[in-house]
């Protein structure tokens, strides 16, 4: 791990330095560096680092996160499954939001298809597919169909695809541990879907439910997340969810990522899977990781926020660093693979033009160039609402995000 930390230590001020400033501007990036490195000097030192290990490694080059993985690769022989290198492979890519699990943009797999293929030429490795399966699978439904002709489509052009489930009302608002109705109904829906696509290549990716909240535990519900009731039922739910997939033959080598509760945060993370062995497969299973979202701060990046709530873009780049870093320590203390599967600048409809901004773009290309610098699979969110960009591509939201930060 402390390998890790020696290339971010790399990473950060080569990505900082690369991008022209003025100003305020200049002033951030400067006490951004100095907040990376300081940080990266103490926890090399902690593990028994010392200052020349530190020039060694900048003496060796920009290797970002390869060497990383590979370290982990190292642990991962002794544990079951081989997913080395996905989180890589997958690298930036986008969501497909609101049409398989929500139906406000066109299920129309032609039409959908139009939107994987411009995801595919605009630079993106992987696409996340939102999917609302209501409690039950049917592969011969309509819904179904159109889902599997685009995840087939996207994978045909090479492209990662991460397929979940969203929404899933009637799981998250009645489900307490002695609902074993609702279990079976759950393993049963997870156990069609992984036979359904058993014979899929590996870039094809599951996730098992999109944050977990209500009876999981929420910021605004009865049940706090960490409560440690919360807790369990989160374990418990993603835990069947993974076992039904891996019983399932042709998935020994599936990457599936599970949602902490509440909204996924990188806090409740901490909570819910603390370490690799309070993962599904008490950390045997080398094919499991989490997913985490970020709307960070809501003020900002909310569909009602302020555009001035940061007042400078150096400002807003000091703030969001912390952000980084805050995933970043998370995967140094625990080891876990982390995909960051939603993070964006929403506003309401009347609100659009607020987005396009040069403070809004730098925000899409400095969070997932710094997100990527750091070893993270990201995947902007992206409706055709308030969260838009396909459809809104004059904005350059996309360019920002497949936009190189070094």
């Amino acid at each position: 791990m402390r390998h890790f930390l020696q290339i971010l230590a790399i990473a950060i001020p080569v990505a900082l330095a690369a991008t022209p400033c003025s100003g305020d501007d200049c002033e951030a990036d400067s006490d951004a560096e100095t907040l990376i490195q300081t940080q990266v000097h103490n926890d090399v030192a902690a593990e028994g680092g010392s200052s020349d290990t530190e020039k060694q490694a900048a003496s060796q080059g920009h290797s970002k996160m390869g060497s990383f993985q590979r370290d982990v690769a190292v642990q991962n022989h002794t544990r079951r499954g081989n997913c080395d290198g996905v989180i890589e492979g997958m690298g930036r890519g986008i969501n497909i939001g609101n049409v398989y699990e929500f139906d406000q943009g066109d299920t129309n797999p032609e039409v959908v298809k139009e939107q994987v293929k411009w995801a595919h030429d605009t630079g993106f490795k992987h696409i996340r597919l939102p999917v609302k399966w209501d409690g039950y699978f049917d592969a011969n439904s309509d819904h179904t169909k159109r889902v599997t002709e685009v995840v087939d489509y996207a994978l045909g052009l090479g492209l990662y695809v991460v397929v979940n489930s969203h929404h899933e009302k009637w799981l998250v608002e009645h489900y307490d541990a002695a609902r074993q109705d609702l279990k079976d109904q759950w393993w049963n829906m997870w156990t069609g879907i992984a036979g359904h696509f058993a014979n899929r290549s590996t870039k094809l990716v599951f996730e098992i439910l999109n944050e977990p909240h209500m009876n999981f535990g929420g910021w605004n519900e009865p049940i706090h997340p960490s409560e440690q009731y919360a807790i369990d039922r989160t374990r418990e739910i993603n835990g069947m969810g993974v076992d039904a997939v891996r019983r399932v033959p042709g998935h020994e080598n599936r990457m599936i990522f599970v949602h902490p509760n509440a909204m996924s945060s990188i806090a409740t993370a901490r909570s819910v899977y603390p370490d690799k062995w309070s993962l599904p497969g008490g950390g045997n299973d080398a094919c499991v990781g989490i997913t985490v979202h970020t709307y960070d701060p809501y003020d900002f990046c909310g569909e009602n926020g302020n555009l001035h709530y940061y007042g400078s873009i150096g400002a807003m780049k000091k703030g969001l660093l912390n952000l980084v870093r805050d995933f970043r320590d998370y995967v140094f203390d625990t080891g876990i693979p982390v995909y960051v599967g939603e993070y964006g600048v929403g506003r309401q409809d009347d609100r659009q033009s607020e987005r396009d901004t040069d403070l809004v773009r730098e925000y899409y290309r400095f969070v997932t160039g710094h997100f990527r610098e750091s070893g993270f699979a990201t995947a902007a969110w992206n409706d055709p609402g308030w969260f838009a960009i396909y459809t809104k591509q004059e904005y350059g939201l996309h360019t920002a995000c497949v936009s190189p930060y070094v």
